[in-house]
């Protein structure tokens, strides 16, 4: 018996794509823009205010205070003595003296400068003095520590720092 091959056969026709997509998707793009703009957002610098107010001129001759700050050098000597701002004082005078200073406000510096070759009890001996009187305290510095930092070498005259002022108070309790 003989097939119909004309039942089964169908004429090939071009394939149907179907109707052209009219539209986007609009999720990926807002997606990339939402990103974008956040990331912007965030490295954007910061918003700063200014106030600009114009300054008067100053006048050359308003500047006569002193400049430098006002610190006290204490030394012991290689032969044991103990020098004041450069004054040969006894422990007697050193007591009156760090009496004196502790009524000052600010209270000015205190820079402790034992020479490289001074006694080293005598060095405690006068730090057991300012102890004693009140003064080691914040305004307590040794002087010229800078030059040795680093002992084997000499200090490189750049090196040596002069000292910095800061408003000393009564150390706290």
């Amino acid at each position: 018996m003989p097939t119909d091959r004309r039942r089964f056969y169908r004429p090939v026709a071009p394939f149907d794509h179907g109707r052209p997509i009219a539209t986007l998707a609009l999720a990926p793009f807002a997606g990339v823009l939402l990103t974008m703009t956040l990331v912007f957002a965030a490295l954007r610098p910061p918003v700063t205010h200014a106030l600009v107010v114009d300054l008067p001129i100053p006048n050359p001759s308003d500047h006569s205070a002193v400049l430098s700050p006002v610190y006290n050098r204490l030394i012991v000597t290689a032969d044991g003595r103990t020098l004041w701002n450069g004054s040969a004082v006894t422990e007697a005078q050193l007591r009156l003296i760090l009496i004196g200073i502790t009524d000052d406000s600010p209270q000015p510096a205190l820079l402790f400068h034992p020479e490289a070759d001074a006694p080293y009890a005598r060095a405690l001996q006068v730090m057991e003095i300012v102890r004693q009187e009140g003064l080691i305290d914040r305004c307590f510095r040794f002087a010229e520590i800078a030059r040795h930092r680093r002992y084997e070498r000499a200090p490189d005259p750049d090196e040596i720092l002069p000292a910095q002022s800061a408003e000393c108070a009564i150390a706290y309790y």
